[in-house]
């Protein structure tokens, strides 16, 4: 009769494990708190420091020249450019309204970009959100401006005037590359360019006194103007940008293209800052690192390398916002290292090329060479890399093509846009003869 119940036995049993359990959970509440509220130091990023900014004076600031005197022209007009095109190659008559609607706004644009490359300081645009697209929107038609002058110089014969342009063109595209502080800035400078390989082609075609224009554009595409330096100004600026949207913004990361996200305050739990331009730190050392290296192949690339890198820096992370804006930018900076960068690179070896055939031809009685390396020693030091998979770069003598493998790494033949003599597309490739127009009786 005095023997105890099991039933309240087996009550206590239940409340210990009922208590045991609470405190392990408020236990992994408390550890996953911690973690989740913990965001390491900011690590030193002395090494990562942009380069020092020139002075944001009219007087003596070649980009702030241009952009004032540039700002009010018309914004470009990707017809008008193809049309153009069509004119200078033959596939339509030429059109005098059209051509001076084109230079409306723009008329001194070729004086005033002499100007802004003698002074002294090249660099730091205005600092306004907008000002990447209206510099690229601005710039673009009023280079074209340029360009169209110097096929007009070519046309009637003036030497001196059409390589004069041609020069600055050059020269106006190298200055953006090198002074870029964004990918958009840097993109301008390659489509700069892109549109000065293609003057110097059409001048090669028809100016008169062919050695003196093969030595002068020898001197204007003596150099490459994608150096390290300039990838590396670039990947500065944008990095320090980036840094501080990143640090400053209680909810939100808006840099330009590179990311532009906003969240709740509950996300924001999961956003840690430092952590978050550690890891941007990180990346942008490697960067640094293989900026202009080829690869076999388009895995092996260092952009691959970078997004992996960033995936693996990222698993069993709690920075879920954080590693979102991170994958934004290293997507973007891929695109940059993969495209853009080589892009660029392809151009001026691509032209060196060029001209050491042109010269090859007027020593063997209009002949083309069937390899690239019987220009070496003679013509060229040696046959350019591929900036891609750092092979030679290719050549068809039949059709007289020099490309490169581009931005699928694979060897395939360019299809030229009608009216374009350098492509700078998925195959990069620049043609030695024009454009045939179609006949007569083809021109709409």
């Amino acid at each position: 009769m005095n023997a105890e119940s099991p039933l309240p036995d087996s009550h206590r049993r239940r409340g210990a494990w009922k208590k045991t359990l609470a405190i392990i959970l408020t236990l992994m509440a408390i550890i996953f708190g911690a973690l989740v509220a913990y965001d390491p130091k900011l690590e030193p990023y002395d090494d990562l420091a942009p380069r020092k900014q020139p002075s944001p004076d009219w007087s003596t600031n070649g980009f702030y020249f241009l952009y004032g005197k540039w700002a009010k022209i018309p914004k470009a007009d990707t017809a008008h450019a193809n049309r153009l095109h069509r004119i200078r190659y033959g596939y339509e008559p030429m059109d005098a309204e059209f051509l001076a609607g084109l230079k409306k706004g723009a008329e001194n644009a070729a004086a005033d970009l002499h100007i802004a490359l003698a002074l002294p300081e090249w660099g730091a645009l205005p600092n306004r959100p907008d000002r990447e697209h209206i510099w690229f929107g601005q710039l673009m038609p009023a280079a074209r401006v340029v360009s169209m002058d110097a096929w007009v110089a070519a046309q009637s014969g003036d030497v001196e005037t059409a390589l004069r342009l041609a020069r600055d063109l050059q020269l106006l595209a190298g200055k953006m590359i090198a002074n870029s502080g964004s990918l958009v800035e840097l993109s301008i400078g390659d489509a700069l360019q892109c549109l000065s390989a293609e003057l110097s082609c059409d001048l090669l075609a028809r100016l008169p006194d062919q050695e003196r224009v093969i030595a002068a554009l020898e001197e204007i595409w003596r150099e490459d103007t994608m150096t390290p330096d300039a990838v590396r100004g670039m990947l500065r600026a944008a990095l320090a940008g980036f840094r501080e949207e990143t640090l400053k913004n209680p909810h939100s990361i808006g840099y330009g293209n590179i990311a532009d996200f906003r969240w709740s305050a509950l996300l924001n739990l999961f956003f840690k800052r430092n952590q978050t331009v550690n890891h941007s730190h990180a990346l942008a050392r490697y960067l640094e690192k293989n900026m202009l290296l080829p690869s076999a192949t388009k895995e092996e690339g260092s952009g691959a390398r970078l997004e992996a890198m960033g995936e693996a820096r990222t698993k069993l992370s709690l920075n879920f916002m954080g590693d979102r804006v991170v994958a934004t930018w290293t997507a973007m900076m891929r695109m940059f290292f993969e495209n853009i960068v080589p892009r660029a690179l392809f151009t001026t070896r691509a032209m060196r090329v060029r001209l050491a055939l042109e010269r090859w031809k007027d020593a063997h009685a209009g002949n083309l060479p069937e390899t690239l390396a019987e220009l070496v020693p003679d013509y060229l030091p040696e046959v350019p890399a591929d900036p891609w998979n750092g092979k030679p770069l290719l050549w068809d003598p039949k059709t007289a093509v020099i490309s490169a493998v581009g931005l699928d790494w694979e060897e395939k033949p360019p299809v030229f846009l009608e009216g374009y003599t350098a492509i700078q597309m998925k195959t990069p490739a620049i043609r030695l003869r024009l454009p045939v127009p179609p006949p007569p009786s083809a021109v709409k």
